[in-house]
């Protein structure tokens, strides 16, 4: 009797647990199909609102003025180049006075100036980037940066 009333107990829990797992194979296939039926209404929701077209046009005008003004910065960012393009040449043409000047200080004809030009240039040009690269240097080191 006793082995019976243990089968019987065994059977029954067996039961349940295939019933629960039943119960919850089916409640997860219902939120399964819940869940893809929100999805399925908000792409239709989406299509009609990038169909609508209040909604093409704010973004057609949204595009419109970031692209004028992507085109206002690089008319900007090319006005500034020009700018300091112009501000390199004139102080460049400064200095070839000032050194011309001092060349012929020296009694050095303009000629012999002009051929010396070039190589004073890039002497004055690797000075000016080794100073900048030890500032920068200097800087990482002082910074902590290696």
């Amino acid at each position: 009797m006793n082995d019976n009333f243990m089968q019987h107990q065994q059977q029954n829990l067996h039961a349940e647990v295939a019933r629960r797992n039943a119960e919850e194979a089916r409640r997860r296939h219902a939120l399964d199909e819940q869940r893809r039926g929100l999805e399925q209404q908000r792409e239709e929701q989406r299509r009609e609102i990038a169909n609508d077209p209040g909604v093409r046009r704010f973004l057609q005008e949204a595009d419109e003025r970031q692209q004028r003004q992507e085109a206002a910065r690089e008319a900007e960012r090319a006005d500034n180049e020009a700018r300091l393009a112009a501000s390199e040449a004139a102080a460049l043409e400064r200095e070839k006075d000032y050194q011309r000047s001092l060349w012929t200080l020296n009694g050095r004809s303009e000629a012999s100036f002009e051929e010396a030009w070039p190589s004073i240039l890039a002497r004055q040009q690797a000075e000016a980037t080794e100073a900048a690269n030890a500032r920068r240097e200097r800087l990482r080191q002082e910074d902590g940066i290696f």
